[in-house]
């Protein structure tokens, strides 16, 4: 049990973590004129770690969260690697190895959500 609350803990800072590092990553790639367009691009990712709070907080009451934090995650591992393929640009996040590793670290918190999602099934069923 303490495990899962670790895992949870872990998605949760992850999620904060990764909008702070995607949203500083805009701005700074972009010229001061669209720093605004940026911001406001990135806000639907707060979603996440939103999400990712209310299930730390009690993942058995906000279990009907967990279907739509896999979902958010498999679309946005989708959205960066289609835009890392089919772009005209090198990259969308500054170089390419942030591109892998933001794509890599997602993959792992999908793996995460879905172990906590299948522990949650178990607990449901008891």
């Amino acid at each position: 049990m303490m495990l899962f609350r670790l895992l949870r803990l872990g998605v949760l800072v992850y999620e904060v973590f990764r909008v702070l590092v995607l949203a500083a990553l805009l701005v700074t790639q972009s010229n001061n004129s669209s720093n605004l367009v940026m911001i406001i691009c990135a806000v639907p990712a707060v979603l996440l770690p939103i999400m990712a709070l209310f299930i730390n907080i009690d993942s058995i009451r906000y279990k009907e969260y967990l279907p739509l934090l896999i979902v958010g995650k498999v679309i946005s591992i989708f959205v960066l690697l289609c835009w890392s393929l089919f772009s005209r640009q090198n990259t969308m996040i500054g170089t390419s190895f942030n591109e892998i590793t933001l794509v890599i670290c997602d993959l792992l918190a999908l793996v995460t959500i879905l172990v906590i999602y299948k522990d949650n099934k178990k607990m449901e069923s008891v």
